[in-house]
């Protein structure tokens, strides 16, 4: 969950993880603004570099857009639900739908 800003490593770590929510107002990048100023001469707003839209729409880097933390919260433990309590324990098996 990306809540504010992940720079650097943990923008990479996010990146590969197997779920991942960030909060309409967050932003992710390997390097910031200034960064982008000093090597490329650019000036790019941090939404438009690394917003929420950006990585949700564009890049892929993000699965799901929250409004808040808590709707983060929220959408963490609805995919963490889903998912056996520990290594021991089988997921929960469902009969699947016939196909036509």
């Amino acid at each position: 969950m990306v809540s504010g800003a992940a720079v650097g490593g943990t923008a990479g770590r996010t990146v590969l993880s197997h779920f991942s929510v960030m909060t309409k107002d967050s932003v992710m990048f390997a390097g910031g603004p200034p960064l982008v100023k000093r090597a490329l001469g650019l000036d790019i707003d941090k939404f438009e570099l690394g917003g929420a839209k950006i990585h949700t729409s564009g890049s892929g880097a993000i699965d799901n857009i929250a409004e808040d933390e808590d709707d983060a919260i929220r959408q963490m433990q609805t995919v963490l639900s889903y998912l056996p309590q520990n290594v021991w324990e089988l997921a929960p098996r469902a009969a699947s739908a016939p196909t036509r």
